[in-house]
């Protein structure tokens, strides 16, 4: 199983009223799990709770996706067959793709 990694950009959170504001940059791990590599945003961001995360969609082609639900973040890509987007085949190395989020929460 993959676990991701959040590096922090800043060291306090900005805050937004009751809010807080976060940014950061994601890494996938050197071996993708299907279904997504794990993360937990609220451990990684120092948030008691998460209520949106953005997530950029350039790293390296992928298109990523924030599972908060399930502590997850997912890679996609195109297929060959033409259809909607694949995600990413189980025990791929992505280590070397990183993307930047927006981390809203309490």
């Amino acid at each position: 199983m993959g676990t991701a990694s959040l590096s922090l950009n800043q060291n306090v959170p900005i805050s937004l009223g009751n809010k807080k504001l976060q940014t950061g940059t994601v890494t996938f791990s050197n071996s993708y799990a299907t279904n997504g590599d794990t993360l937990t945003f609220t451990t990684a961001a120092g948030f008691t709770q998460v209520d949106q995360v953005i997530a950029s969609c350039t790293a390296g082609g992928y298109v990523v996706y924030a599972d908060l639900s399930n502590n997850k973040v997912k890679a996609f890509e195109a297929g060959a067959d033409g259809a909607a987007l694949d995600e990413v085949a189980n025990a791929t190395d992505l280590s070397a793709q990183t993307f930047e989020v927006l981390i809203f929460g309490i």
